[in-house]
């Protein structure tokens, strides 16, 4: 099982296809694992931050004529 929240194994722009519906902040946990997941964030800048931080490495992973939902 894998999450995309590390995507180092990935080569850049070797994906067709993202589809996505990132969590809202604060509104539900996912998991009870200790660390923090995107929308678990203390505040919502924090959020926003680690949201962004994430989107750019799906860019780079993203093909020049991939699509993203």
């Amino acid at each position: 099982k894998k999450s995309s929240k590390n995507m180092s194994e990935v080569k850049d722009e070797s994906v067709q296809l993202v589809f996505t519906s990132p969590p809202y902040w604060n509104l539900r946990k996912y998991s009870e694992s200790s660390s923090v997941e995107i929308g678990q964030e203390e505040t919502p800048e924090e959020y926003i931050e680690n949201l962004v931080s994430h989107l750019d490495d799906v860019h780079r992973v993203l093909a020049k004529e991939g699509s993203f939902f």
